[in-house]
């Protein structure tokens, strides 16, 4: 969390005369549609007029210290209160990032000075203050048991005590930052770590940055990511799963060198969401973790994201990396499109593999995946390295009608099995998977045979 510090209220005296700060007072700016930096001015500026102060001035993102916690706020009403409280002014709208911002002060303020309670103003002096603000959803949220407005158990850590965090929220600011500051969480993990999902939710991206949704003006649709060219294996974010909680916020895991579901699916807290790459605008193998609120301000100056850190409260402890299919007497979770194909296929005869994939391969949404599949899903090639379709076929229009060919020609169980690296499930179909992993098709007009 940054602190501002540019400015000092008017009106504070030093020192606490000898007394221990024993609560947390929430305010409110009182009136809808006011600005930080204008609420901000009104506290510091002499010419304005002010004659109450407060120790924090915060909105969604923002958070400016006028008067140090050591020094004693005139904000209570009461000098005896002044005397041994912390006063937060907050934004009256009280949206989830707001919340988000204070609560993480909160959380701070507990770390430095104990397990202080939230008062509302309105305890100390006759006021509608603290407005719209909930203090028990607001003590929830700074305690890591509720994210953006629903309870949870608190977020799960997405990667092994291991290993450490190497970047933090707002902190050194970097060319590779879209924001000119960075809007996430970094643990630098080796590729191939499991990596959890933090909460329970439901996948709504699975994929390549490039096929983010959204157009190139459509930022606050794909979430305010960067979303490269096609084929860019190094623009973005790489490799990203983005789910959304039931209290709406969403969590982005991005830089993964594979990811292993379907938007619509159901995860849980602890699942394995996927393993950890350097896919994408990545100057070494990370998992780059981001949080927006279900109300993201948008302009907060990391583009709607909060700092995950606070949320992070429960260790890293995998549990699957299956699907959550519900419980049939309870009637909780969703039965999912997708099955964990690695445990099935290890255990399905061929014959069951067969009928299952010519099945979907016969439907229209079939026809259209299996080409997609083909291209962007990671296998490895004859010599174990790992590779896509993509890297081979350059998306020029005679390549893409070759991977047309190869999904009517091909039987659908080579194709698939193909893409995943499965080598001893091909049922003989050398020719195509020699296509698919080692070299690139002869294009008319060309006789030149590339390897991958």
């Amino acid at each position: 969390m940054r602190i501002e510090e540019s400015r000092t209220a008017v009106n504070y005296t030093p020192g606490r005369q000898g007394r221990k700060i024993v609560d947390i007072v929430i305010h409110h700016w009182g009136v809808d549609g006011q600005t930080h930096d204008g609420v901000v001015d009104w506290f510091c500026n002499p010419a304005k007029g002010a004659t109450t102060s407060a120790h924090f001035v915060v909105s969604a993102g923002r958070v400016h210290c006028i008067v140090s916690p050591a020094d004693t706020a005139w904000h209570a009403g009461d000098w005896d209160e002044n005397l041994q409280s912390i006063g937060i002014e907050c934004r009256p709208e009280a949206t989830a990032a707001d919340y988000a911002t204070v609560a993480e002060l909160v959380r701070w303020l507990r770390t430095k000075y104990g397990n202080l309670p939230l008062r509302p103003h309105n305890a100390f002096f006759s006021t509608s203050c603290p407005g719209r603000w909930d203090l028990s959803r607001l003590d929830k949220l700074a305690r890591g048991t509720t994210t953006g407005g629903g309870i949870v158990s608190g977020a799960m850590r997405p990667a092994p005590a291991m290993y450490p965090i190497t970047q933090r929220y707002r902190e050194n600011a970097t060319a590779y930052n879209s924001a000119g500051m960075h809007g996430a969480l970094d643990y630098g993990v080796p590729v191939g770590t499991p990596l959890v999902a933090p909460e329970d939710g439901t996948v709504v991206f699975d994929g390549w940055a490039w096929d983010l949704p959204g157009g190139p003006n459509d930022w606050a649709s794909r979430w305010y990511l960067i979303k490269p060219a096609r084929g860019d294996t190094k623009g973005g974010g790489g490799i990203i799963t983005i789910f959304r909680n039931s209290a709406g916020s969403h969590w982005a895991l991005c830089h993964a060198s594979q990811s292993y579901y379907n938007v619509g699916d159901r995860v849980r807290a602890g699942q394995v969401l996927q393993a950890s790459g350097a896919t994408g605008i990545a100057t070494g193998p990370h998992s780059h973790v981001n949080l927006w609120p279900a109300s993201p301000n948008w302009g907060n100056g990391a583009y709607g994201a909060i700092d995950p850190e606070p949320y992070i409260t429960r260790p890293y402890a995998p549990i699957t990396s299956t699907s959550w299919q519900g419980s049939a007497t309870t009637g909780t979770g969703t039965a999912t499109t997708r099955f964990d194909f690695l445990e099935w296929i290890t255990m399905a005869k061929q014959t069951d593999i067969n009928k299952a994939l010519t099945a979907w391969a016969s439907s229209p949404e079939g026809q259209a995946v299996i080409g997609r599949a083909v291209l962007d899903r990671q296998f490895k090639d004859s010599q174990g390295r790992k590779i896509s379709l993509a890297y081979v076929l350059k998306y020029d229009k005679a390549n893409w009608d070759t991977v047309r060919a190869i999904a009517q020609a091909v039987r659908p169980s080579s194709i698939a099995l193909a893409v995943w690296g499965y080598k001893s499930k091909l049922n003989g179909n050398k020719d195509a998977y020699q296509l698919l992993t080692n070299t690139q098709p002869t294009t008319a007009g060309s006789t030149t045979t590339k390897e991958a």
